[in-house]
């Protein structure tokens, strides 16, 4: 029995067994050199049924190897199983134990090989722990990611908001100011500065819809654009408020704005 496997086995620490299974596990055949090796008990111990193999088997796995073998359906029947072996020295080793079980006479017999599969499983829990590692990973590259993310929104947020309060700024109180230079004998650098400020106002080229206003339409679109009231606007531009609202009305004719829109509506939208 031993011999025609013995070339295939070689390299690995295994029993080949014959074993009756009586209230235990009663090895009846078995290598000794073998199991000695990966039992640190010698053949006569299991052969003069002072051990049983059963007893060997880890207290974690007894359960599921005593549930396997007696519940043995149909047989013949083949039965593959991995557990934990404690060895006589207290060390532990995995093994897969794969075997024929038959009825021979009364008896029930199994005739199979226990193979020590503890590199194999070690490489398994190597690989499960770089898996969880990886997802851990993941999941924190992710967070870091949806962190980032939120952090651009916010900031985004932010420069609007100071992009705006500047703007408001400008227009409630800058130009007034310079209007009020309108009168100064330097008139030409005036007009540059409030040229200037306007283009400010304008802000991308994704407002080229004012080009088809005149400059005050375009001054007057912006502060409607900003939020501004007619009376606030009349104020920034030291004009009255029937000149706001026709302003208003030539602006929404201009981009065919209806009367019943509001032109604010309208420019916020752009």
């Amino acid at each position: 029995m031993y011999s025609n496997l013995g070339h295939f086995l070689k390299n690995l620490e295994s029993i080949i067994y014959v074993a009756e299974l009586d209230n235990g596990f009663w090895f009846s055949e078995c290598d000794g050199a073998s199991l000695e090796s990966l039992t640190g008990f010698n053949q006569e111990d299991f052969l003069c049924r002072n051990i049983n193999l059963f007893d060997l088997v880890h207290d974690l796995d007894k359960t599921v190897v005593s549930s396997i073998l007696n519940n043995l359906k149909q047989l013949p029947c083949e039965v593959s199983h991995q557990y934990r072996l404690v060895r006589k020295d207290r060390s532990v080793v995995w093994v897969q134990d794969t075997k024929m079980i038959v009825v021979k006479g009364k008896k029930i017999i199994a005739k199979g090989i226990i193979v020590n599969i503890n590199e194999q499983k070690k490489i398994e829990n190597e690989n499960n722990d770089l898996y969880s590692t990886l997802i851990t990973r993941n999941t924190e590259l992710q967070e870091a990611i949806s962190s980032i993310s939120n952090l651009n929104t916010m900031m985004k947020a932010n420069f609007k908001l100071f992009e705006e309060t500047v703007l408001l700024k400008i227009s409630r109180n800058l130009i007034p100011k310079i209007r009020e230079l309108q009168n100064a004998q330097n008139k030409s650098l005036v007009d540059d500065i409030v040229t200037s400020l306007s283009d400010i106002f304008q802000m991308n080229d994704e407002e080229s819809y004012l080009d088809a206003l005149s400059k005050r339409e375009t001054e007057i679109a912006i502060s409607v654009k900003m939020g501004l009231t007619h009376k606030e606007i009349a104020d920034d531009f030291n004009i009255s408020i029937d000149t706001v609202k026709t302003h208003v009305k030539n602006i929404k004719r201009k981009l065919n704005i209806s009367k019943e829109e509001s032109l604010y509506s309208r420019l916020t939208l752009k």
